[in-house]
């Protein structure tokens, strides 16, 4: 039978009735279920804002009681804020205590718990428990720390890191300065005293750099400082505090150190200096040498940052009346002798022997009178005696 001879099937309306309910038009798509539909858009999406690594992140700068505008950004997780060393964040306040607060960190907010604090946490005034910063939120430890919770992003943060660098580096050597020197100085001997460690410091100040002022201009002396501050940081270890904090004085803080390990250190400093060479016109070469005096908090008496910079200043000036280019960590002034004013720069700062005088009475002021010749308030003409007063010259008076 061909293919043209073949039985066919009458079409019934039955079986027309099968043939549309089963049919699938090719225009017709299966329909994608809801649930599938919104986790294929969400994986196509980037990250969430919080968890993408340029987004804003919790920081926290200080406004009051530390250096401003120094910022800490904060980690997931428990960062723990007091007066003791074991903190995530040291607050070296007399207001705050060891363990003063924490703060509960997660990816959407950051929420505020006093520990039991002596002088209590408060925001706007008002003490709390526990609390839920919110963006720019600021709040106090005790009376005098204040900082202030910011959510910012790497252009923030490097915005405000650069401000804070500007306010606490020299602009010539890009050393620290002296407000932020006395600023780790006092936190670093706290942290000295109560952890019972080592904290020495060193005092370095060019040798005749006058004369390179007056022989070669000033520009010639910003160089020399310029390349003495990098021979400096090239020598001192990562945790050490550098600072300029006169015309040609640097001041370097190293915590955890004792006497013996900071007078090594000092030795490689000068020998670092004394290797720096500036080719200066005329085919001349200016060299470059330091006096080091070096001290230890232990030695210092009080043993307070005063008296620590005051002896390692006194060892420096030794340094110098024995020939300069050399260090000295021994001898100085006697205990309790000197005093370093801190905050203030080396052309207003005493170092002085203070001398032991014996206290004086002091005297009455009077004021004579030229008509009588005597003192006045007492009348013209002499009381009568009086019989029981004792005589001027009586031993009683």
């Amino acid at each position: 039978m061909s293919h043209d001879q073949r039985p066919t099937t009458p079409l019934t309306p039955e079986l027309l009735r099968l043939a549309t309910e089963h049919r699938t038009p090719h225009t017709e798509r299966t329909p994608v279920p809801q649930r599938r539909r919104a986790d294929t858009v969400a994986a196509e999406l980037p990250p969430p804002l919080d968890r993408h690594p340029n987004q804003r992140l919790p920081c926290l700068t200080a406004m009051r009681g530390q250096l401003p505008g120094r910022l800490y950004v904060l980690k997931p997780g428990v960062t723990a804020l007091g007066r003791g060393v074991a903190n995530d964040i040291t607050l070296n306040d007399s207001g705050v205590s060891r363990c003063h607060a924490q703060l509960e960190v997660s990816d959407d907010h950051v929420e505020l718990v006093d520990l039991g604090s002596s002088n209590g946490t408060f925001i706007n005034g008002r003490r709390v428990e526990i609390a839920r910063l919110d963006d720019r939120t600021k709040f106090s430890l005790g009376t005098r720390v204040t900082l202030r919770l910011d959510w910012l992003d790497a252009d923030d943060r490097a915005f405000q890191q650069k401000q804070f660098e500007s306010l606490t580096r020299d602009a010539l050597t890009q050393c620290h300065n002296r407000t932020y020197l006395d600023e780790e100085f006092l936190r670093a001997a706290s942290i000295a005293h109560r952890s019972r460690k080592p904290l020495s410091a060193m005092v370095l100040d060019l040798d005749h750099f006058k004369h390179v002022n007056d022989r070669w201009g000033h520009a010639m002396g910003d160089a020399v400082l310029r390349a003495v501050a990098q021979a400096l940081r090239d020598t001192v270890r990562g945790d050490d505090v550098l600072a300029r904090v006169g015309g040609e004085e640097f001041v370097l803080l190293m915590p955890e150190t004792d006497l013996e390990t900071a007078t090594a250190i000092a030795e490689r400093v000068r020998s670092s200096v004394k290797a720096t060479q500036l080719a200066a016109p005329g085919e001349s070469v200016v060299a470059v040498t330091v006096s080091v005096g070096v001290a230890s908090l232990r030695e210092a008496d009080p043993v307070d940052p005063e008296a620590l910079l005051a002896l390692a200043d006194a060892r420096m000036f030794l340094a110098k009346d024995r020939g300069r280019d050399q260090v000295v960590s021994t001898g100085g002034l006697a205990k309790s002798d000197a005093v370093w004013r801190m905050g203030t720069d080396r052309s207003s700062r005493s170092l002085t022997a203070l001398p032991q005088r014996k206290s004086k009475p002091r005297r009455r002021r009077t004021t004579v009178d030229d008509r009588t010749k005597r003192p006045s308030g007492e009348p013209l003409t002499d009381p009568s005696p009086n019989p029981t007063a004792a005589p001027a010259d009586d031993p009683a008076t």
